[in-house]
């Protein structure tokens, strides 16, 4: 049985969510927008436009979207002020 996601958290697990980085957060916007223009292309096609824009969108794009991602870390340490990221250990499964 898959778990329903409530945000980015599973409502079976007990770890929160990590906050998303800038590339993730402008990725996330942009292949919404994508999508929505072009329902026919696959998430690889998606991916690979997403990542050669980020990539030529310069310092000003990168800027904006790590302010973004600042502000959610910081809204993250509030919500979550004993988040400690703990990696999964060599040989790990992750559990679905």
């Amino acid at each position: 049985q898959i778990p329903r996601v409530k945000g980015n958290l599973p409502t079976n697990s007990k770890k929160p969510p990590r906050p998303r980085n800038c590339f993730i957060l402008y990725r996330d916007s942009e292949s919404k927008r994508i999508k929505a223009q072009c329902p026919e292309m696959s998430v690889q096609e998606i991916s690979k436009i997403v990542g050669q824009q980020w990539r030529s969108g310069g310092p000003e794009l990168q800027a904006y979207w790590k302010l973004l991602a600042r502000k959610e870390k910081e809204e993250h340490a509030r919500r979550y002020p004993d988040y400690k990221y703990s990696p999964r250990k060599p040989g790990q499964k992750k559990k679905r």
